[in-house]
C-alpha cells in the first residue's frame, strides 16, 4: 500500500511540476504579489491570467491569419470581381499588375491573384507555377531582381493564409 501512495505521490508530483511551469514568470509573481500567502487565490488568479493570456494569443493568430487591411481589401474585391468570371477577374489583375508601381499595389494584385488560384483549383492561367511566374515577374519589374522574389515571398505568405481562412470562414 505504502508503495502505490509513493508512485501517486512521484505522479502527481511530476504533473504538479509539469503544469507549473506552464505559467508566465511574471504572472506567477504578480499573483503572489496579490495575494500573499493565499495560495489558493494564488492559484485562481494564475488560472485567469494565464487563461487570458491565451485568449489573446489565439486573438493575435486569428488577426494574423486574416491579414492587415490591404489584405482583408483586397479578398473583398476579389470576391466580387469573381462572381462576375474568372475571365474578367483574371483581366482585372493583369490591369492591376501594369498599373503596380509600390509594395501596396503589388500586394492587392498579389492577394487577387492568389484568390484567383485558390478558386480555381490552381488549373490553366491560375496554376501554381504561372501564378508564381506571374507574381515574380511582376515583383522583379516593381522591385528589381534582387528585392523581387523576397518580396513576392512574403507577401504571397500571408496572402495564402488570408485567403484560405477567409474561405473556411
Amino acid at each position: 500500500m505504502k508503495r502505490y501512495i509513493f508512485i501517486c505521490a512521484v505522479i502527481c508530483g511530476l504533473a504538479w511540476s509539469a503544469h507549473a511551469k506552464d505559467v508566465d514568470p511574471d504572472v506567477a509573481q504578480e499573483c503572489a504579489r496579490l495575494w500573499g500567502s493565499d495560495y489558493h487565490m494564488q492559484l485562481f488568479c494564475r488560472k485567469q491570467q494565464m487563461r487570458a493570456k491565451d485568449e489573446i494569443r489565439l486573438q493575435n493568430f486569428e488577426t494574423s491569419l486574416r491579414g492587415d487591411s490591404t489584405t482583408q481589401a483586397a479578398i473583398l474585391n476579389s470576391k466580387k470581381l469573381y462572381r462576375n468570371g474568372i475571365s474578367e477577374f483574371n483581366r482585372f489583375i493583369d490591369s492591376c499588375y501594369s498599373k503596380a508601381a509600390d509594395i501596396t499595389q503589388y500586394k492587392i494584385c498579389t492577394v487577387m491573384d492568389t484568390y484567383a488560384q485558390i478558386r480555381t483549383g490552381a488549373k490553366g492561367r491560375n496554376g501554381a507555377q504561372a501564378t508564381e511566374d506571374r507574381q515574380i515577374a511582376q515583383a522583379n519589374r516593381i522591385f528589381g531582381k534582387t528585392q523581387g522574389k523576397a518580396i513576392q515571398k512574403s507577401i504571397v505568405g500571408e496572402a495564402i493564409l488570408a485567403v484560405i481562412y477567409d474561405l473556411n470562414n
